[in-house]
């Protein structure tokens, strides 16, 4: 399902890039990676990757606490199971070193990047990072399938992050991502 996915975010981008070409934008927009100087002197992309280093290590320290926590409220004293099998090294390989860059990338843009400033223009700032937040709890409850508990776990703790991400990005300019 990892190259399943691989696929999905390279056609998630696909998508967000024929939509961004219909405002007149461009990928790197929603980024909000510019090239030149930014408000604070300092170079547009090394800012935006500054940013998304921190944005990392914000969702490692959320997951690190909310996953433990959603697997005690779903499945009491016993422990999520966990359906992934063996790989082969190569696939491996490709799980830990080339599947998060997509797979980081597209959800960030689209979640964050495209859909919660459009929402932002329709609903408060609460109810645009609600949708988000549910949106994306929603899309990593489906892989892999398991069965009701563990797509409910896999809701909970996504979601979670979702709202904390949400906060982020919503107190970041609103140039990043808009128009």
């Amino acid at each position: 399902w990892i190259v399943y996915g691989t696929l999905i975010d390279f056609g998630s981008l696909l998508l967000l890039h024929k939509l961004l070409k219909n405002e007149g934008m461009r990928i790197v927009d929603v980024l909000g990676w510019r090239q030149g100087l930014s408000d604070t002197g300092s170079s547009g992309i090394s800012s935006g990757l500054l940013s998304s280093v921190g944005i990392s290590l914000v969702i490692v320290l959320v997951m690190a606490v909310v996953g433990p926590i959603a697997e005690k409220v779903v499945y009491g004293s016993d422990s999520a199971p966990y359906p992934m099998v063996p790989l082969p090294t190569w696939a491996s390989a490709y799980a830990l070193l080339v599947w998060p860059i997509p797979w980081a990338v597209a959800e960030q843009m689209v979640y964050f990047g495209y859909a919660l400033p459009r929402l932002q223009q329709r609903h408060t700032k609460t109810t645009s990072a609600l949708l988000v937040s549910i949106g994306w709890g929603l899309q990593h409850c489906a892989l892999p399938i398991v069965d009701v508990r563990w797509a409910i776990y896999r809701f909970i703790a996504p979601s979670c992050l979702g709202l904390v991400l949400s906060w982020l990005y919503l107190r970041t300019p609103p140039s990043v991502g808009c128009k």
